[in-house]
């Protein structure tokens, strides 16, 4: 029991930090694109190349969340007694 609360607390971790850094990333990005058309007027990346990266970002990071909160807070139930249930 408890080295597998260690191991969902290191999972939980390692999401938590992949998280971060594709938010980071995403945070450089725009940034990025927003010195150099300021500098030199024009364009570092389109608008369709900064619309995917950002929905990109999003399905990413909430899929990292997702995964730590149903390993972190499981249902208690077993897929067997689920299936039994439907």
């Amino acid at each position: 029991m408890v080295s597998n609360r260690s191991l969902r607390e290191t999972y939980a971790d390692k999401a938590y930090s992949l998280a971060c850094a594709c938010l980071w990333g995403w945070g450089l990005m725009l940034f990025a694109t927003g010195i150099v058309n300021g500098v030199r007027g024009n364009e570092l990346w389109s608008d369709k190349v900064l619309i995917a990266v950002t929905t990109g970002v999003t399905v990413s990071v909430l899929a990292a969340f997702l995964g730590v909160i149903r390993g972190l807070f499981p249902n208690g139930q077993s897929k067997e007694s689920q299936k039994a249930g439907k």
